[in-house]
């Protein structure tokens, strides 16, 4: 099973239900100036073989945001076109490699997954602190993100995808992660 938050720099979580998942990025970019076409041509190859070589069970993909949706810390808007283009470019084009390789696929919320891995739905915490948890419910887990928030980020997306296959009863609740462990996590603390 795959949880994947796609961005340049795509985080990746890998791992069979009940037991930690891997988590790691695939950054896109090798060059600053690199074209939009450039990295969505990588992000195609790279999802293309890595469906053929070692297909996952199943992908939870985090859906893009509407920009209309998107707001910075401070209210304003918080995107542009690079970013709106990243997000539906890359979404699309692992969204059609997984179709097209006979993938279940399933697309994760963004405020449902982090809901369910840390406690906050984008409510009142700014993105830098949303990324912060991220990476503090991984490390509480001891799943190692390589000090990376896009692998973090990874991490709760297939969490939430194993807790969404043990709802639709397609895997044993006995192999659903110990989000128990996350309490402190929704209570503020800084727990470890």
């Amino acid at each position: 099973m795959v949880g994947i938050d796609p961005a340049t720099e795509t985080g990746i979580a890998r791992g069979e239900p009940g037991k930690i998942p891997k988590l790691a990025y695939k950054d896109f970019r090798v060059l600053k100036e690199d074209s939009h076409e450039l990295l969505f041509q990588r992000a195609l190859t790279w999802w293309a073989t890595e469906c053929q070589r070692n297909p996952p069970g199943a992908v939870f993909i985090e859906a893009p945001i509407p920009p209309t949706k998107i707001k910075s810390d401070d209210g304003s808007a918080a995107t542009n076109f690079y970013p709106t283009l990243m997000a539906f470019g890359l979404y699309g084009i692992l969204v059609s490699v997984t179709r097209a390789n006979g993938i279940p696929l399933y697309k994760a919320n963004i405020r449902a997954w982090r809901a369910a891995f840390y406690g906050e739905g984008n409510g009142n915490i700014t993105k830098k602190e949303s990324k912060q948890k991220a990476r503090q419910a991984c490390e509480i887990l001891g799943w190692d993100h390589g000090h990376n928030h896009n692998a973090a980020e990874s991490g709760g997306i297939w969490a939430y995808g194993v807790m969404l296959l043990v709802k639709k009863k397609l895997v044993s609740g006995k192999l659903a992660p110990p989000l128990w462990r996350l309490k402190p996590l929704f209570e503020g603390s800084d727990a470890a």
